[in-house]
């Protein structure tokens, strides 16, 4: 059952009343109103009558609830631009929204209250407005296609089966998982839409005259979340900070031009995963008028325990991990590659490879190129690795060939600019093979001497 894809937003006095717009007659009706003095929910409420004279406007949905001082506030989507789509489901990126206070006035704040209260609007706005937030009504967009895969015969509604760690609104929409878990019929599954943080973009493209969708989705885990420097390291669940899964995404029409596939007419679908995340022990970087914050490195007794739970956690998630530090030997960085290294070593783990390369010392004077010595290194791991791979018939039947069985994870002390070098190595190594598999390149032809898709993988555009 597909979330609504857009919603009438009627606001009067006492109530926020939403209705779905849809023209599919085999959809039933139903509203959903919002009681704007206790904030209680409920649907289809037989007392509601909606008023032609109440203000309304057109919504693309909820992103969820808020409580500050005042009271309770909802943050709706009232612009959305299509990015792309994968099969008939689109993905849509949020262009604009709104924050409407469910309580008028009844709350009476005194003037640092209502200071508080600014200030706390502001940085919810700010936030909202520089961060990158992605949805789509049907495509499980939490989820990896390999993930989607696994669940294909799960039943559950959207929100239930979304991956928690990059269901970035799930706090917010617990008003609306809260009624429907506690009142049986009470079922919002339509009105609770997933919301990622992170990057989404969809390219349509051609090599050797061939056509193709060329994706890349970054998922931000919505655990230990926080800025540059402020957050750092794990805590004692096993979440580490600025922790990202990248999907890079081939889809192509199964059977045109030629192309390697069972299902003519249908589509080839391919996927492959990394992660990113900080060093998972407990360490910080304390800001300061220096230009490099101090790095403290703290002897906390957890460190172990959650050290390997983060690494269980993942491999749960991913399988084996190929663990590639990229922080400097020597110097500043060099304490963090030890306790790194220690930790690791302490595991025992043959399900963990871990690799410290010293990435400003290997490619220092511009040697750029030296970083194809991870692929030289991790190469049978990579070609044992693999990535995913299904046909997609018209009427949606999948046939899966092949499955991705572990994960390149990689970091450097922000996660950022080293990170990004090598993923990206990582990336071109697989797509290369992927374009070969399903026709599109020769057997001995690589994507970087086309030109115009070589601009298009470094740099997003045509």
């Amino acid at each position: 059952m597909a979330i609504h894809t857009a919603l009438k937003l009627y606001t009067s006095a006492d109530a926020f009343t939403l209705e779905p717009l849809h023209s599919d007659p085999s959809v039933p009706s139903e509203n959903l109103v919002i009681d704007r003095s206790s904030g209680h929910v409920r649907l289809n409420s037989p007392a509601t009558k909606v008023s032609t004279q109440e203000d309304s406007m057109t919504i693309f949905g909820v992103m969820g609830f808020i409580r500050l001082l005042a009271g309770e506030y909802m943050i709706v989507i009232t612009e959305r631009s299509k990015i792309g789509s994968i099969g008939k489901k689109d993905i849509y990126r949020i262009k604009d929204y709104k924050v409407l206070p469910l309580a008028r006035n009844n709350l009476v704040l005194n003037p640092a209250q209502i200071g508080e209260e600014t200030s706390y609007l502001s940085l919810l706005h700010s936030h909202l407005q520089s961060a990158v937030f992605h949805f789509s009504y049907d495509y499980e967009l939490t989820h990896s296609l390999q993930r989607q895969s696994d669940l294909k015969n799960n039943t559950q509604p959207i929100w239930e089966r979304a991956d928690e760690r990059f269901f970035w609104n799930r706090r917010l929409q617990s008003k609306f998982i809260d009624h429907t878990t506690n009142n049986k019929d009470q079922d919002l599954r339509r009105f609770i839409l997933p919301v990622i943080n992170g990057f989404a973009e969809f390219k349509v493209t051609e090599i050797n005259k061939k056509s193709f969708t060329f994706g890349l989705i970054s998922r931000r885990s919505r655990h230990r979340a926080g800025t540059r420097y402020f957050s750092r390291g794990v805590d004692a669940k096993g979440s580490v900070s600025n922790f990202n899964e990248t999907e890079q995404i081939v889809v192509a029409d199964a059977g045109a031009d030629g192309l390697a596939s069972t299902v003519p007419g249908g589509q080839i679908i391919l996927s492959h995963v990394q992660t990113r995340g900080s060093i998972p022990i407990y360490w910080t970087q304390i800001n300061n008028i220096k230009y490099t914050p101090k790095l403290q490195i703290f002897e906390n007794p957890e460190t172990e325990a959650s050290f390997r739970k983060h690494f269980e956690i993942q491999k749960q998630f991913y399988g084996p991990q190929l663990v590639i530090n990229l922080i400097n030997g020597k110097g500043y960085e060099g304490p963090m590659g030890t306790a790194f290294r220690k930790n690791i070593d302490a595991l025992v783990d043959p399900e963990i490879k871990y690799l410290h390369f010293d990435f400003h010392h290997e490619c220092s004077k511009m040697r750029w190129h030296r970083v194809a010595l991870l692929l030289d290194h991790f190469n049978e791991d990579l070609l044992s690795q693999g990535y995913f791979k299904a046909d997609i018939s018209q009427d949606g039947a999948e046939k899966v060939f092949h499955k991705q069985s572990s994960v390149v994870r990689t970091n450097c002390m922000d996660c950022l600019d080293r990170t990004n070098v090598v993923q990206s190595v990582v990336a071109r190594w697989v797509l290369n093979r992927q374009l070969r598999e399903i026709g599109i390149l020769g057997a001995d032809e690589k994507f970087e001497t086309f030109e115009h898709f070589e601009s298009l993988f470094r740099n997003g555009r045509l």
